[in-house]
């Protein structure tokens, strides 16, 4: 059972599923408990209670849900707003949102094999070089729909896939009452036992019709375009038409037209790129055997272990190599619509919530009402295109915190009708039970304040500077405060609890 505190414990829907990867490995756990959680508490925390009802439940739980093996054949399963449809092989082959939006996108694992360098060109791949053997494209990596399996459970259901190498694996989940799909990948050992090393990539291929432009984010802040072999401001003799047209993605990488767009939403840095119109690819993994000469004098083969360094080993590597996972979030809309709709999800994706365990004795958890109760810090949620960036204490004297507090903008100009808009925050009133003092606007680091800063900074001759006639928060000044898109602002707080002592303790 697991119930959730709010004023009084209340059940939430729970499934008890069996762990795939228990049987790969004695260190993880037999079952997972999926429950849905509901609102979570903005910057603050939500409380569930877990008991177990009896050995009934446990014994009976891999007959709980329903798991299907397919074998070769296509079909298709629905989960709230979203419809995934695979083919007769087990690959992605269509997605449908309701009734307006029907999709074709495939997905596909695969890998470039890794150039070693030869007499004619020592440049190999490495750790900071990705170089494919050149002439040789990519190199798909076949599903084997005889070990499909797919799980139905009421709050999500699951395809397992596997594929013909037995180091990589995927898991396609579409979730209750959201409107994206999550790939789940695990990759690894990666065979080099032919002497190649390979640069192995997912990649998702659609009916979009981009016309060689695609969009990474940089650094999760503002999206870039990009176009496939074209550089802006030279003309572009290419060498590389593969790792060439690779760029940085650490959030999110898209491509649109004026129908539909496909969004790919990352949990870690990787490389993407959009080599033919409609796909887009990402790298998840590499393995190679030859140094690059860039400066670390070693391939970048890493494994189990390594014996140690010269003088007092070889530096060999031993044991098998490096397993990854990862998550890929899919997100499906219509066109020119891509900036708002991945936008949403970003924050979500980079920051999860965090899962903290107590025992069932706790005190803090069970033993009193207020303990029972979800919290926020907030007196109410921000708008959507409002980040809490840093939230910092700098100092506590007596009863004054001092602490450091950074809001920025989500959205960039024109990336969306109503949220790529100037919003205003009252700070006054932001947290539960703390009374602001003072705030004044420092730089974005924090070190100075921002109104020296304006003061004894070069004074340019210009006909204009909208950025710099926007007021600068001071110490005693109003506390209102306008963000505009992608605006990033510093602020230090002091303050002081306004909460009893009795409520402190307790919580």
């Amino acid at each position: 059972i697991v119930e959730r505190g709010e004023e009084s414990w209340k059940n939430v829907e729970s499934v008890l599923l069996p762990n795939i990867q228990h049987s790969q490995s004695n260190r993880s756990t037999p079952f997972i408990l999926l429950f849905d959680s509901g609102p979570m508490k903005p910057i603050g925390l939500t409380l569930f209670r877990i008991s177990n009802i009896g050995t009934t439940l446990i014994n009976d739980a891999r007959v709980l849900n329903s798991n299907e093996k397919i074998g070769k054949k296509s079909f298709s399963l629905k989960q709230g707003n979203v419809e995934v449809h695979l083919d007769d092989s087990g690959n992605l082959d269509r997605i449908s949102k309701g009734d307006k939006l029907d999709f074709s996108v495939s997905y596909e694992f695969g890998y470039y094999k890794s150039f070693p360098g030869d007499a004619s060109d020592t440049q190999a791949s490495g750790a900071y070089i990705f170089r494919n053997i050149p002439g040789e494209d990519f190199i798909k990596i076949l599903p084997d729909p005889s070990k499909t399996i797919v799980r139905q459970t009421p709050l999500q259901t699951e395809v397992h896939i596997k594929f013909e190498v037995p180091w990589v694996n995927q898991v396609i989940k579409v979730y209750k009452d959201k409107n994206y799909v999550d790939i789940d990948f695990t990759v690894g050992p990666i065979d080099v036992s032919n002497g190649i090393g390979k640069e192995v990539v997912t990649r998702f291929v659609s009916s979009i019709e981009n016309d060689g432009v695609f969009f990474t984010d940089s650094n999760g802040r503002e999206f870039l375009k990009r176009k496939r072999s074209q550089r802006n401001t030279w003309t572009l003799e290419e060498f590389e038409p593969i790792a060439g047209n690779y760029y940085p993605v650490n959030a999110a990488i898209y491509i649109e037209d004026t129908k539909a767009f496909m969004g790919i939403l990352t949990d870690r840095s990787q490389g993407g790129a959009s080599l033919k119109d409609g796909s887009v690819e990402l790298m998840v993994h590499r393995r190679t055997l030859h140094d690059d000469a860039r400066g670390v004098d070693e391939a970048m083969n890493e494994t189990d272990y390594i014996a140690p360094y010269p003088p007092f080993g070889d530096a060999s590597r031993k044991g098998n190599g490096l397993i990854i996972t990862g998550t890929h979030r899919l997100v499906l809309g219509f066109g020119n619509d891509g900036f708002g709709q991945v936008r949403e999800q970003m924050d979500e994706m980079f920051m999860p919530i965090h899962l903290f365990t107590g025992a069932a004795q706790s005190p803090l958890l069970f033993g009193s009402k207020s303990g029972r109760t979800s919290k926020s810090a907030l007196t109410e949620p921000f708008e959507k295109n409002v980040q809490l960036t840093t939230i910092k204490t700098l100092s506590v004297d007596r009863d004054i915190t001092t602490f450091l507090l950074r809001l920025g903008h989500a959205f960039g100009g024109g990336e969306s009708d109503s949220l790529a808009t100037p919003v205003t925050i009252d700070l006054s009133n932001l947290f539960v039970d703390f009374e602001i003092i003072n705030i004044s606007e420092t730089t974005l680091t924090g070190n100075r304040k921002k109104q020296n800063w304006i003061n004894e900074k070069m004074q340019w001759q210009h006909t204009s500077d909208e950025f710099m006639q926007r007021h600068c928060l001071q110490k005693g000044d109003y506390t209102t405060i306008t963000l505009h898109p992608m605006e990033i602002r510093t602020f230090e707080v002091e303050g002081r609890k306004t909460d009893d002592k009795d409520e402190e303790r307790s919580t």
